[in-house]
């Protein structure tokens, strides 16, 4: 048994958008995520180690979007982990931003 907490309700899609892999330019897949999620519970997680799971990773839109707002919530660490990475045309995009946001690869 871990010590891990499975933590479900913290973040909140808050509007409903269209499917990224529809959406080929990497600006408008920023756009597309962007005032989408909500971090119900800031107070809960500051402090905390984070692990955010996707199963499916193209550009990182999304990855990056969440956890700009997880950020403002005051983590101790944020982590992500993808479960498969497409091919997406801009190279070292998410290692790049990634760098930028504080996320642990």
């Amino acid at each position: 048994m871990t010590k891990i907490r499975w933590e479900k309700d913290s973040l909140r899609r808050i509007r409903i958008t269209k499917p990224q892999k529809e959406i080929r330019r990497i600006e408008l897949k920023r756009l597309n995520v962007l005032d989408t999620f909500k971090v119900v519970k800031p107070s809960g997680l500051k402090g905390r180690r984070l692990l955010l799971i996707d199963d499916l990773s193209a550009s990182g839109a999304t990855l990056n979007q969440i956890a700009s707002l997880l950020r403002e919530a005051k983590p101790e660490k944020i982590f992500a982990l993808v479960l498969a990475k497409t091919a997406f045309s801009t190279e070292n995009l998410l290692s790049t931003r990634s760098k930028q946001l504080g996320l642990d690869w």
